[in-house]
């Protein structure tokens, strides 16, 4: 038996034995397959986009050499593999331990790749010059799941208790944390000592944490007789702005090193990522007519944690420094921990399986409407919505949860909801000043500032984006993190400022008006410009008398390299507007399918939208352009929208061109173009332009450019034009300075518009 799977069979068994008989190790294996099997449903029956995405995410580091357990691994999660498998040769044991022949450079990795990528389960195989590679979530994923499902268990009202997930050999290495946990308790003492307000909420915390029974005092005698290992967790306050003022929420620190540089943390498998993106969760909220919002009270502290574990959730408490110090044990899973968010939805996940038989509706909600502890979910009818409600709150209280919060597109969801768990809201208006007030703006407020908003979605990526290229100016100048900046970038800063609060006034329809007698299409438009990359993906709902209504789901931009914003004077190599554009289709790409596999509509619904000709031609085409960077997007793009449809659009149609070069609050508020996309996405497809591609486009250079003399309206002594729909030109004068460097639409008559 190979060394990882002994550990697996050790820690089952919970002792160590002598090599297992044959009986002993097929009834390992069984129960391994079958734990495997519930954590990772077959996903035959999942649209192949959404299948491909959910491997994808999870693609990131290669299995470790486990040869039985990557059998049941790929058994159990699995179908037919894209390769054939020695399983004779598998089960003789692991690979024996060779030097490295050779180190493979990521520059070369465009040159690897072939096409070919096959989704199995969480598994992930990629064709290559060498063969298929086999990539998926690391054993350490395999060995947290498989100790949830050995460590959870409901008590007789219905609550769960769980294991924390371990990884046995950092557990040896923790060591002594008792005396930073009373330096850190001394700390508090003298910040309350300070601040009575703190003092006070500290108290009030610590006491309601121990009357709920999220916290136990340890006695002497237990202290004295545990004999395995204990963590002293740290502990700390922060302030949250709340409905009624300043709330305090004590936060433990299960980050802080041990005497032995090891934390808790770093014992603790952190599990694989269970929750969905935020964006995607708020797309498929707005599918609803009738919407609700709730969320799970206390969603943490309604999980146990096992005996066994709770001394290693240790923390030191008493009121002041004169008082004695008391030792608690932690006996709820606890926000601060790696393996809290995990453990957390594992649960909701357990209850599903558990009880989801009686609640179909609410279980289908528990596995595609749940962001952490809040539900954004919602029905087609105020009867089917009612009834969601029902289901959930019955689900979530035969596991010991309680939901609380409720908000309703409809007053009549409410009326049966209790005042007290019904959300009062509170609207929290940025002031006129902004976040920062202090005179003298530097790149490192620039940034914070940027960074503090929080638009998933991507609704205001044309305003976002004018602040990107001021800090990716500021970088280009190469200014200190703390240097103040220059009053004409002051300025442009501070009427950014003023753009994205004027921008809080916009609106957008929560509901796209889909209904299930009506169809939906998606449509994904690129763009790109010297400065930015951008993307924007609409919706298209038609009703059975033929009306159509658009709204704007997703965008995103990306800065383009600044090596792109080198003039072509300077002779270094930059990326031309064509190579851009290909970029901008690979965003458009990947959103489109991300938004598709949420919404689960199928790819030949689907439109890929672009004013780049020649971007168009290169996806439309089974040649290689004989740069490898061109014919990797080429192909990675074409992977992602297999069977969707590419159409050319006018630039001036173009919505992702708005936020391909930004705009301000005013114009962007009712800017028509981008929030419901091209008037004529409302009409008949006979009604959408018609442009033909060209079966053979100019041909280009090694860097997609030509050079051209054309007579202007300044003196010039030569235009270099790239070869595109979208004409990106440098003029110089006879000194080669540049004169122009801005994006035109086309190129006529030997004239430059």
């Amino acid at each position: 038996m190979d060394p990882a799977t002994r550990r697996v069979w050790e820690e089952e068994r919970e002792e160590k034995t002598s090599e297992p008989t044959f009986e002993q190790l097929g009834e390992f294996l069984q129960r391994r397959f079958r734990t495997l099997r519930s954590l990772y449903p077959p996903t035959s029956a999942l649209p192949q986009s959404a299948s491909a995405s959910n491997a994808s995410r999870k693609a990131d580091q290669s299995l470790g050499p486990r040869p039985l357990l990557q059998l049941l691994e790929w058994l159990a999660l699995g179908q037919d593999l894209p390769v054939k498998w020695d399983l004779q040769k598998l089960l003789r044991g692991p690979p024996q331990p060779a030097g490295i022949d050779i180190v493979i450079g990521a520059d070369a990795y465009s040159r690897i790749i072939q096409s070919g990528v096959r989704s199995y389960g969480p598994l992930l195989a990629q064709n290559t010059v060498f063969g298929w590679t086999l990539t998926g979530p690391v054993a350490a994923d395999v060995e947290c799941e498989a100790a949830f499902a050995r460590g959870c268990s409901r008590d007789p009202t219905g609550r769960y208790t769980v294991a924390l997930p371990l990884r046995p050999e950092r557990v040896a290495l923790l060591g002594e944390s008792l005396s930073q946990a009373r330096s850190a308790l001394a700390s508090m003492h003298r910040r309350m000592q300070r601040d009575q307000e703190l003092s006070g909420r500290y108290h009030e915390f610590m006491a309601e944490y121990e009357n709920l029974g999220h916290m136990r005092q340890l006695t002497a005698e237990e202290l004295a007789a545990h004999q395995g290992p204990a963590v002293y967790i740290p502990h700390h306050e922060i302030w949250q702005h709340h409905d009624r003022g300043r709330k305090l929420r004590v936060v433990f620190n299960a980050s802080r090193p041990t005497s032995s540089g090891y934390s808790l943390n770093d014992a603790l498998h952190a599990g694989p990522k269970l929750q969905g993106h935020v964006a995607t969760m708020l797309t498929r909220w707005r599918l609803h007519r009738y919407a609700f919002c709730v969320d799970i009270q206390m969603m943490f502290h309604q999980i146990r944690v096992r005996p066994k574990d709770v001394h290693l959730q240790r923390v030191l408490w008493s009121q002041d420094a004169d008082s004695p110090v008391h030792h608690y044990a932690l006996q709820t899973v606890t926000y601060g921990e790696a393996c809290a968010p995990y453990l957390a939805l594992q649960t909701i996940r357990q209850l599903c399986a558990d009880e989801g038989a009686r609640f179909p509706l609410a279980r289908e909600a528990a596995e595609n409407d749940l962001y952490m502890d809040n539900f954004l979910s919602g029905g087609h009818s105020l009867e089917t919505t009612r009834r969601l409600r029902d289901q959930l709150i019955a689900l979530h209280t035969a596991g010991g949860f309680h939901l609380r919060k409720w908000v309703a597109s409809d007053p009549a969801l409410l009326e049966d909801i209790a005042v007290d768990d019904r959300l009062r809201p509170s609207w929290v208006h940025l002031s006129a000043d902004g976040p920062f007030t202090e005179l003298g703006l530097t790149k490192r407020k620039a940034l914070a500032e940027l960074s503090s908003i929080f638009d998933p979605a991507g609704w205001l990526a044309p305003i976002t984006l004018v602040a990107k290229t001021i800090v990716q100016d500021l970088w280009r100048a190469k200014l200190s993190w703390d240097e103040i900046l220059p009053q004409a970038w002051q300025d442009k800063w501070s009427a950014f400022r003023s753009t994205i609060l004027a921008a809080t006034e916009s609106d957008i329809p929560r509901w796209i008006g889909l209904a299930p007698d009506k169809n939906l299409q998606l449509h994904a438009f690129a763009d790109a410009s010297r400065r930015a990359l951008a993307a924007a993906v609409y919706s298209r709902v038609t009703d059975k008398d033929g009306s159509v209504t658009t709204a704007l789901l997703n965008a995103r931009t990306k800065l383009s390299s600044i090596k792109s914003l080198q003039p072509a004077s300077t002779g270094r190599l930059r990326m031309t507007i064509p190579r851009l554009d290909l970029r901008a289709a690979l965003i458009a790409s990947q959103l489109l399918t991300t938004t598709a596999s949420a919404l689960k509509v199928p790819i030949s619904a689907c439109h890929l939208w672009s004013d780049s000709h020649v971007a168009l031609h290169w996806l439309q085409s089974d040649e290689p352009v004989g740069n490898d960077i061109v014919d990797n997007y080429i192909a990675h793009v074409q992977e992602l929208v297999d069977g969707a449809t590419l159409l050319h659009v006018p630039t001036t149609n173009n919505p992702a061109d708005i936020a391909s070069r930004g705009v301000g609050s005013d114009a962007l508020k009712d800017h028509r173009l981008w929030w419901t996309g091209p008037k004529w996405l409302s009409s008949p497809e006979s009604a959408w332009p018609q442009t033909a591609l060209a079966d053979d486009p100019p041909s280009t250079g090694p860097d997609d450019t030509i050079t051209a003399c054309l007579p202007t309206d300044v003196a010039v002594d030569k235009v270099a034009v790239d070869v595109a729909g979208d004409v990106d030109f440098d003029v110089t004068d006879d000194d080669d300075n540049v004169i122009n460097a801005d994006d035109v639409d086309n190129l006529e008559d030997g004239t430059l518009s």
